[in-house]
């Protein structure tokens, strides 16, 4: 096959200690930045929404999120695991097969789902009128966005580009729905939940475009070009397993949202999203660190360097460690001050803001266990710990939110996070020898 492009062969450098270190202080500041932005945009569109309009942008984001999980199969961390593989062992033509294999499968599932959807509210509207309705036909098209941003940042995050994976939604995303919030106010427009689900929807749109273009830019830069070779049957054995566990996770995420957001309302839901929101500062340490360590643990243990990534575990449980402490504590601490940001009626909050800053807390001092299962390939394994955990997650809170009302819920989240990450630190030295926890650092 000839080349078209001087683009460079796959070459292995080897795992560093200190480049993950710098790769980790960009993605950290990727996501301080995105963070804040984030939560700047909630705190601004809880003020300018109120928390009824809120609380239904807040619902029918959930359920996208939910359903998108659905739409990508679990081909994004198919995608990180193999194509990390692929780097190790020079396959051009297999990387780029998964790679567009992936997106094209992923686009077709995502507009089929959002096309059921439509018709599915449609005739539920015939027969049950329901308060959703608008906002849910605007943001069920929100859910092939989601799945192919997910895989895009997974491709760009294998090809070892952080800010092309994480900035585009981290940043530009939330960006642009407050400037477009911003013009609407200006304009003397009522900031609506599904007026704002709209903006959403379309800024989310040219994210996913403009990241799509500078992926095969960075694919044609780094890989040297050749024709994909399509695995499928492999692939997808390995993707059904991470679906079926991501789809778990996004339900032990979601639920306690939706839930709340179904008993008691649209305004309980707002305030519940606001702790969640809150609470999620907690764990940006640690999705941090995963962003730049969960290729080297695929990289690795695929050539059998045991000590190695034992010392990356090690090192990455302390990096989490200390400033995911710091940050638990002094939102523990101000938790009333921080609600009274977004309005005096989100104070009711503060209780289950704490409850859920302990459960980021327990999930931060756990470390990667979910990532080294992952990509090592021991999905299969910690399928069992994810089903287990979200189904409890979803009866608890079915019985909990109605007697305890939103702080049931928080409950909820903390016993389910503390079960699950507990599980799968116990299976990850089982299987792989390694102790994932910063407890055998500190004790």
């Amino acid at each position: 096959m000839s080349k078209t492009s001087t683009a460079p062969a796959i070459t292995y450098p080897g795992i560093h200690l200190q480049s993950l270190a710098h790769e980790t202080v960009i993605a950290l500041s990727i996501q301080i930045g995105g963070f804040l932005l984030a939560y700047l945009l909630q705190v601004f569109l809880a003020r300018g929404m109120g928390e009824t309009e809120y609380g239904v942008y807040a619902y029918v984001i959930s359920w996208a999120l939910l359903l998108s999980c659905v739409a990508d199969l679990g081909f994004p961390d198919m995608v990180l695991r193999f194509v990390s593989e692929y780097k190790v062992q020079e396959a051009s033509g297999m990387l780029r097969g998964v790679i567009q294999g992936s997106w094209f499968t992923v686009a077709a599932i995502g507009i089929g789902l959002s096309l059921i959807g439509t018709g599915v509210i449609w005739l539920m509207q015939d027969y049950v009128p329901f308060l959703y309705k608008t906002p849910l036909l605007i943001g069920v098209w929100l859910v092939p966005l989601f799945a192919l941003h997910q895989l895009q940042l997974e491709t760009a995050r294998s090809l070892g580009d952080i800010t092309l994976a994480y900035a585009p939604y981290r940043i530009f995303w939330p960006v642009l729905v407050a400037i477009s919030a911003i013009f609407l106010l200006e304009s003397h427009y009522e900031l609506a939940g599904s007026t704002m689900l709209g903006i959403a929807a379309f800024t989310m749109l040219s994210v996913v475009i403009l990241q799509f273009w500078l992926v095969q830019q960075r694919l044609n830069q780094t890989v040297e070009v050749a024709a994909p070779i399509y695995a499928f049957s492999n692939w997808i054995k390995v993707a059904a397993a991470l679906w079926l566990m991501n789809a778990f996770l996004i339900i032990m995420s979601q639920t306690d949202i939706i839930v709340v957001g179904s008993l008691l309302g649209p305004e309980q839901a707002g305030i519940y999203t606001v702790g969640v929101k809150t609470a999620a500062w907690v764990s940006f340490v640690l999705g941090t660190v995963n962003m730049v360590t969960a290729p080297s643990f695929a990289q690795l243990y695929k050539q059998d360097k045991q000590e190695e990534l034992q010392q990356l575990v090690t090192t990455s449980s302390i990096w989490i460690f200390w400033p995911s402490l710091i940050v638990a504590a002094l939102i523990i601490i101000f938790a009333p001050n921080i609600l009274s940001f977004f309005g005096m009626e989100f104070l009711s909050g503060s209780l289950l803001l704490r409850i859920l800053v302990v459960a980021h807390l327990i999930n931060s001092l756990f470390g990667s266990v979910c990532y080294l299962m992952i990509m090592t390939g021991h999905q299969n394994q910690s399928l069992v710990v994810s089903a287990v955990a979200a189904g409890l997650n979803l009866v608890l809170n079915c019985l909990a939110v109605p007697l305890l009302g939103a702080v049931g819920a928080a409950i909820v989240s903390l016993l389910t996070m503390t079960l699950w990450n507990v599980w799968l630190s116990i299976l990850v030295f089982k299987h792989l020898n390694i102790k994932p926890s910063v407890f055998a650092v500190l004790f």
